[in-house]
């Protein structure tokens, strides 16, 4: 008891642990004078947490989603409807995360309600070993927009489309 209260008011007095750098990214849309953003905690290199185990059924993956969603702290923010394949999403923010695939391929998707909308994305060469997730959007035109994202040697795009239609 005598070693309780030194070492209680001690833990009090210690700093709380760091928690992850936060991201913001904002492409202004010049054409439809909208925005798009996206936000999400710095991860990486170790994404060991994300990765589905071998066996997994719906509800497993379900609830690695919910915390990926959690941990990673992302959303996409948008002031116009997107086309993402053949996914409409409409205005608004949306909860947006990955989960990595038994092949060590990172699986994006967006939440749109309950549902988790996976992000098709097409394979690019990094080119460079990159120590934590980047996710710059850029433009090209005034109706496409990529995601690209690269995290150690893997990388990828995720093609967006402005959709100005009802």
């Amino acid at each position: 008891m005598k070693l309780a209260l030194p070492l209680l008011s001690l833990l009090l007095l210690m700093p709380p642990a760091p928690s992850p750098a936060e991201s913001l990214i904002t492409l202004r849309l010049p054409a439809q004078g909208r925005e798009v953003s996206l936000s999400w905690r710095q991860v990486g290199p170790d994404l060991s947490a994300w990765v589905q185990p071998e066996g997994l059924d719906t509800r497993g993956l379900r609830m690695l989603r919910v915390q990926s969603v959690l941990a990673f702290g992302g959303a996409l923010k948008t002031d116009v409807a997107l086309k993402i394949g053949d996914l409409r999403l409409a205005p608004g923010k949306h909860p947006f995360a990955f989960t990595i695939d038994r092949g060590d391929a990172l699986r994006f998707f967006v939440v749109d309600g309950t549902e988790a909308l996976p992000l098709p994305t097409e394979a690019v060469e990094p080119g460079w070993d990159a120590p934590a997730l980047n996710l710059p959007l850029v433009a090209e035109g005034s109706d496409k927009l990529h995601l690209v994202w690269h995290v150690g040697r893997r990388a990828g795009r995720i093609l967006l489309r402005v959709d100005l239609g009802p």
